[in-house]
């Protein structure tokens, strides 16, 4: 009998104790939880900035070029910029615009190196102005462009297209140097423009991604 007891004693002892640690354990994964939720907006809310600068940016070149296309990569955006100031989003403001002519099979490529890595962070993701890309992010890296639809037109691999961009991109930087050669960079005619005269005085506008899921 005394043994029965002292095994009950026990037991109680046992449930007291779980019972008496179980709000903290709780009130811990809650915060864990919390945290993670939050980080995860942050990530969500940095992103959605970046896609609305890199995309400012480009149909800013875009327009002050008049090119078919327009190219910037993430790793040329300053983080932290201020909303109401486009130009404040650009890495290296002093830098030229520089307009290339490219092939269409070019572009694909540029864009299946751009989205290699997608969804995760990439310097060299490019955010673009003139056409929407279709995307199989299940496929491997290489094979992830669908279709690339211009705004006006059909696009052809073999047609030669101008995409405004900014030079150290045009010369190849962040590896593009594998899908054009850098040292056909044209010279500029007249005085060439830099992206902060480019963007200065112009707002950030929220759009859409231009890209899609597309199996």
């Amino acid at each position: 009998m005394k043994e029965i007891a002292l095994v009950a004693m026990l037991l109680m002892v046992g449930v007291t104790g779980a019972q008496s640690q179980s709000p903290g354990a709780q009130a811990t994964g809650a915060s864990q939880g919390a945290s993670q939720a939050t980080l995860q907006e942050s990530k969500l809310a940095e992103s959605q900035e970046a896609l609305a600068f890199g995309q400012s940016i480009a149909d800013a070149m875009r327009e002050a070029t008049n090119a078919d296309f327009a190219f910037i990569a993430a790793g040329q955006l300053r983080p932290n910029a201020q909303r109401t100031k486009l130009e404040t989003g650009l890495m290296y403001p002093n830098e030229e615009l520089t307009v290339l002519k490219l092939k269409g099979k070019q572009i694909r490529d540029a864009f299946e190196r751009s989205f290699s890595f997608y969804p995760q962070a990439n310097v060299g993701f490019l955010y673009f102005s003139g056409c929407q890309v279709g995307i199989n992010e299940g496929e491997l890296p290489g094979s992830r462009i669908r279709s690339v639809v211009p705004d006006g037109g059909l696009f052809d691999n073999e047609a030669t297209y101008t995409v405004a961009m900014p030079t150290s991109l045009a010369k190849g930087a962040l590896g593009y140097f594998k899908v054009w050669d850098g040292s056909t960079v044209p010279t500029p005619r007249s005085e060439p423009k830099t992206l902060l005269q480019i963007a200065t005085g112009k707002s950030v506008v929220t759009t859409a991604a231009r890209w899609f899921s597309k199996v």
